[in-house]
């Protein structure tokens, strides 16, 4: 169990923290990991970019991991986690199971599927800068992440190996319900937020109105998909002599997929331009 109260540099406190972990193994090998927790009292002095410190909701997190025995051929693993907010239905859910496959020393594989679901009610969406004092807006977040990692060594000999890198990420985040922030520190939802009518001007821009005079920023919403990718090939062709051959592919796309569905996703991102990089690196060892 611990307890804490971070502060900033001026010795203001930004909250309370209390977290409990626990973790269990068995003789057959397996573990578990937990951890519960409960933040509140919470002022975040990053989330406005720049701006005062904001009153946050309090949270409560549940994390959990889980192992099979890694000695066997086969393991399987499952990371996941819940975080509840205390306010506006806010929640933050992510799951990701897991598998390794091992054959003898020669063949190690490892994939990794996750799933993430964001939802925010106050989550920051941009700043008015065009006017005497900034204003400083809030949205509705909802956010979906889908996101693998592959991992591949196959060991030829003990001075041959092959490894292989991949992780496809893809991501969306969709606001709505915007809110300006008018009383940064109060206590309750209603009074540190004034909600304002904003409207897409099909230009990457929102257009409204706050306190009889007009509200400009750029539209908050996102479409992100990457692809990192590395090939090695590995040769130690005498002893403390080392020949590497390093094939590393990049691609990434940003455009509009028109909502989150996970078999587009990765379409549009192995639809994207690669860059490609081929790297040979020789190191030879001198013995004096």
């Amino acid at each position: 169990m611990r307890y804490t109260e971070p502060k900033d540099f001026g010795g203001q406190r930004l909250g309370r923290k209390l977290r409990l972990e626990s973790e269990f193994s068995t003789l057959s090998g397996a573990y578990l990991w937990t951890r519960i927790g409960a933040e509140t009292g919470l002022l975040d002095p990053r989330v406005l970019r720049g701006g005062p410190a904001l009153r946050v909701a309090d949270q409560f997190p549940l994390l959990a991991y889980f192992e099979t025995d890694g000695g066997r051929a086969l393991q399987y693993q499952v990371d996941t986690g819940v975080t509840i907010g205390s306010e506006g239905g806010a929640h933050e859910f992510y799951f990701k199971p897991g598998l390794v496959w091992k054959l003898g020393s020669r063949i190690r594989a490892a994939i990794t599927v996750g799933y993430e679901s964001n939802q925010q009610p106050t989550q920051y969406a941009g700043t008015d800068t065009g006017r005497a004092s900034p204003v400083y807006v809030m949205g509705h977040l909802d956010q979906r992440v889908l996101s693998s990692t592959l991992r591949l060594t196959v060991n030829f000999s003990p001075t041959l190996s092959l490894s292989y890198y991949g992780g496809p990420f893809a991501t969306t985040g969709r606001y709505a319900d915007f809110k300006a922030v008018c009383a940064p520190r109060a206590s309750g939802q209603a009074e540190r937020f004034a909600a304002v009518n904003l409207q897409r001007d099909g230009a990457g821009g929102l257009l409204g109105e706050y306190e009889g005079s007009a509200l400009r920023l750029e539209d908050p919403d996102f479409d992100w998909r990457e692809l990192k990718s590395n090939l090695v090939l590995r040769w130690e062709f005498r002893a403390g002599s080392f020949l590497y051959c390093v094939w590393s592919q990049y691609r990434s796309d940003a455009a509009d997929a028109g909502g989150f569905a996970p078999v587009a996703q990765y379409d549009r991102l192995l639809s994207a331009k690669p860059d490609d990089t081929i790297l040979v690196k020789f190191s030879h060892w001198f013995s004096l």
